[in-house]
């Protein structure tokens, strides 16, 4: 059964995320986009649409999940690009994604055919030239992706211009392209609970482990892929061990970097320091794990993109390590939860781990700080806001 609706304004969306339509009563998508979905119609209180373009199984993250047509309380259909504008009647609010390439001329559709458009925006040109640079291409193909990245950006601009409003993920697009638009709101993804976040038992007990000289335990969790820096992980724990720093380090993730990681532990003999748990599941695994047994979290990402993992390990009631990318130095600024080192320098994380190790009172108020920024912007907050943004651009279209 499908909820009642509080109103009949329908919601489209147009996502950059693929799904794969399996069969007349199956589909299968992305787990977090789902979820969002869910939340989002939530606070929408209207009926809502989502039309995907057609991808493969294996280009879902962690291949997706099924579903059955009957158990999704929104409507599911699938589109080529061509036939995207199609889909828009009906609708009286498209939410759509500037970070996609094919959807940058739907703004420009929806504003011919009166309907409000908001576009979700992250990826600034200089995040795309940093994924670009670090792929795993040749040199002559790296190139090629810069210029037509360099190509699509007045492309991109002139999309976010026509539509009606924008959400701005991670404040690097806000700070780049906030000028715009005149209707924006920037928003900081997270897939969190309030129901799951840390708790204030949580983190004095951890509180009282780190200051009875406990080795304090390091996460990463994330893509084994060097635009994730997962790179710099071993020569960080490396460093750890040179130092004689009382310090543990938990791998959680699997990718491309998985075999020559694991190769640099045993030749390096860091079984003591470092430890793979593979991929685990987010909400029932991983996250108990973090609010147990961790207590600093390293994000060595090079690239400037707004990753869920900053909001949900703050979530956790964990302080940060991260490089100095526009998008951890952006939230930085808004919450003193964590600590700012170079990029690409692993001896600087593990200075900082072991100026923490000398030094422990100084985690408590970072986790603090980290716990109260995520509380302030959960879940379910997040989700209620870009709810209530897109309320008022449909009054503001309705308005005589």
């Amino acid at each position: 059964m499908r909820p009642q609706a509080v109103h009949n304004h329908e919601l489209l969306i147009i996502p950059a995320v693929t799904g794969v339509n399996v069969s007349p009563s199956t589909v299968r998508m992305d787990v977090k986009f789902h979820t969002g979905n869910i939340k989002l119609q939530h606070y929408w209180g209207g009926p809502m649409r989502v039309v995907m373009l057609e991808g493969e199984t294996n280009q879902l993250f962690s291949g997706g999940a099924l579903y059955e047509r009957s158990d999704i309380p929104y409507e599911v259909a699938f589109s080529t690009v061509d036939d995207l504008p199609s889909h828009l009647a009906g609708a009286d609010v498209l939410l759509t994604n500037a970070d996609l390439h094919h959807l940058l001329p739907l703004p420009h559709q929806a504003q011919q055919q009166n309907i409000p458009c908001v576009s979700i925006y992250e990826y600034t040109l200089e995040t795309r030239l940093q994924i670009n640079m670090v792929a795993k291409e040749s040199l002559l193909r790296r190139l090629k992706g810069a210029l037509w990245n360099l190509r699509m950006e007045p492309v991109r601009r002139a999309s976010l211009r026509a539509s009606t409003g924008v959400q701005f993920n991670g404040t690097p697009a806000s700070d780049n392209y906030g000028a715009i638009t005149s209707n924006s709101i920037v928003f900081f993804d997270t897939r969190l609970s309030e129901t799951n976040q840390g708790t204030i038992e949580e983190m004095t007990n951890r509180a009282e482990r780190i200051n009875a000289g406990a080795p304090l335990q390091i996460a990463f969790s994330g893509r084994f892929e060097p635009m994730k820096g997962s790179d710099q992980l071993i020569p960080m724990a490396a460093a750890l061990k040179n130092a004689q720093c009382n310090a543990h380090l938990h791998l959680f993730g699997e990718g491309s970097l998985d075999e020559q990681m694991r190769e640099e532990v045993a030749t390096l003999d860091l079984h003591d320091y470092v430890t793979f748990h593979g991929s685990i599941r987010f909400e029932d695994e991983l996250v108990p794990f973090l609010r147990q047994n961790i207590d600093l979290f390293t994000c060595p990402h090079p690239q400037s993109d707004p990753s869920c993992t900053y909001l949900e390990t703050f979530g956790c009631g964990i302080p940060i390590i991260g490089t100095q990318n526009d998008a951890f130095a952006g939230l930085m600024r808004r919450a003193d939860a964590g600590w700012l080192v170079p990029l690409g320098k692993p001896n600087a994380m593990a200075e900082r781990v072991i100026a923490l190790d000398q030094d422990r009172s100084a985690i408590h108020p970072k986790a603090a700080a980290a716990l109260a920024f995520a509380r302030d912007n959960s879940f379910e907050k997040t989700m209620a806001r870009r709810a209530d943004h897109l309320q008022s651009i449909l009054a503001v279209n309705a308005s005589p």
